[in-house]
């Protein structure tokens, strides 16, 4: 029976732990998929492609790590050719009713539970996994998170839990900010209260706590206090802009 890899992961780990990407070179994302157990590959933040979504899916497979994939819009048209590029789970923004959250997992299930056109190609192996197998194993391939990050959101938050087929919930605290009439302002405490309320009702749900990413170790320390155990540790660009500010502070300091 066909286990899905961040089902996998939690089984066996507390803590499963991914890297955010958003550059467009697949090396990347080998090398950091030979680390972290999941990538983030992020379409709705940055300027990759179809091709370039493909090229870090398989990179992330080929680096041992698990493949995640946000896309710009709970829009069934662009879930789609994503699924058939073979990732093992989607991760879908601004989620904010019952409906909406079921539109999502609609979007990633065939007929008759939901509305995912057939075409698979790489997602079965190109055929090495049968039609009949690869349908069976459809709905288990796809490991679908929704983000919550705003007001209403969180206003129908009780409705959207109870959404059969969601796997995980993700805040998203920056948009949530905004929302809250604190845009730029993450760690205020009108938000923080608010991460916190909505993470302490996901855990209770019994469905798995995501992050989108961390921002520092005592932002990742407060996110597995309230439960998270999908910790999107740091992004690519961050880390490598994070290094070089260190080495240049260290040097401008010998002068």
């Amino acid at each position: 029976m066909y286990k899905n890899p961040f089902q996998l992961l939690l089984a066996k780990q507390k803590y499963v732990f991914g890297v955010n990407l958003s550059s467009r070179d697949p090396v990347f994302t080998e090398a950091l998929a030979q680390r972290y157990d999941y990538v983030w590959i992020d379409w709705e933040h940055t300027s990759l492609d179809r091709d370039n979504l493909l090229g870090h899916i398989i990179a992330s497979h080929s680096g041992g790590a698990a493949s995640i994939v946000r896309v710009p819009w709970n829009n069934p048209v662009l879930v789609k050719p994503v699924l058939d590029m073979g990732p093992d789970g989607v991760v879908f923004p601004m989620v904010q009713t019952a409906t909406e959250a079921q539109d999502a997992v609609a979007a990633c299930l065939y007929p008759p539970k939901g509305i995912r056109g057939w075409g698979p190609g790489r997602c079965s192996g190109f055929g090495i996994v049968s039609d009949q197998e690869y349908y069976t194993q459809s709905e288990e391939r796809v490991f679908k998170v929704i983000q919550i990050e705003s007001k209403k959101g969180v206003e129908n938050l009780h409705d959207i839990l109870m959404v059969d087929g969601v796997d995980a919930v993700c805040i998203g605290r920056c948009d949530l900010a905004g929302s809250l009439g604190k845009m730029g302002q993450w760690d205020e405490m009108l938000v923080t209260e608010c991460c916190e309320k909505i993470a302490k009702k996901v855990v209770e749900s019994g469905k798995v706590l995501m992050n989108s990413c961390g921002f520092s170790k005592t932002d990742l320390t407060r996110w597995i206090g309230w439960g998270t155990r999908l910790l999107t540790i740091d992004s690519d660009i961050g880390m490598m802009l994070t290094r070089a500010e260190e080495e240049l502070e260290f040097l401008r300091g010998l002068q």
